[in-house]
């Protein structure tokens, strides 16, 4: 059993829902073999590094398609979204979950969720700026599609960082949201006049579309 006061540690983890989440995890997860694995995998495969590389091929792409202010705004976007998020975790300087046997142990403080921000970022970077063009011309169905796969990705990387016992659910909560606003600020700095390559493919549609 897990002391619920040794979750404590002042300041925003003395938040009610944050103790009883986390409470909730410690005692259900340690034990179960199945939901440390998918844990550790998950810890891994969605990395803040791998929203970030796939941030970066789609920069990459949408450079070379002519589409020149939406890889500089994704690109400026998701670094400064991750300096902005380290930045808030040292003003806070909030302590990770503390007491009874996390699955994981990380250094560095808690909030907001660095792996929860990258993952909504990223996600909604490529959604939103990078592959807007090529969703436009796509059915109902398939955009709902990719965006249900998008959100499914953020839920679960923001599920795996309170599985591993490393965050407190306003942790990722706060990554997430802060992962959002970014996005849509990116979106909105992205839809300027385009010009050359970019606007002939908005009049046009991408290659094989229709």
């Amino acid at each position: 059993m897990v002391d619920q006061d040794s979750l404590v540690a002042g300041g925003l983890t003395s938040l009610e829902p944050d103790r009883s989440v986390a409470l909730w995890f410690r005692e259900h997860v340690v034990s179960n073999e199945a939901l440390v694995a998918a844990g550790e995998i998950g810890a891994v495969a969605l990395h803040p590094w791998t929203f970030r590389v796939l941030v970066a091929v789609g920069c990459v792409l949408a450079w070379r398609a002519g589409r020149r202010r939406a890889a500089v705004v994704a690109a400026v976007v998701m670094a400064g979204g991750g300096l902005l998020g380290f930045a808030v975790k040292l003003a806070v300087a909030r302590p990770r979950p503390a007491g009874g046997e996390p699955v994981a142990a990380e250094s560095g403080y808690a909030f907001p969720s660095l792996h929860a921000l990258n993952a909504a970022l990223g996600t909604g970077l490529l959604l939103v700026v990078l592959a807007a063009p090529w969703l436009h011309h796509r059915s109902r169905a398939a955009v709902a599609a990719v965006t249900g796969a998008g959100v499914l990705v953020v839920v679960v990387t923001a599920l795996d960082r309170l599985v591993l016992g490393v965050h407190y659910l306003s942790d990722v909560v706060a990554g997430v949201l802060l992962g959002v606003v970014l996005t849509a600020l990116a979106g909105r700095l992205s839809r300027g006049r385009p010009d050359g390559a970019e606007a002939r493919q908005v009049s046009s549609g991408p290659p094989g579309a229709g």
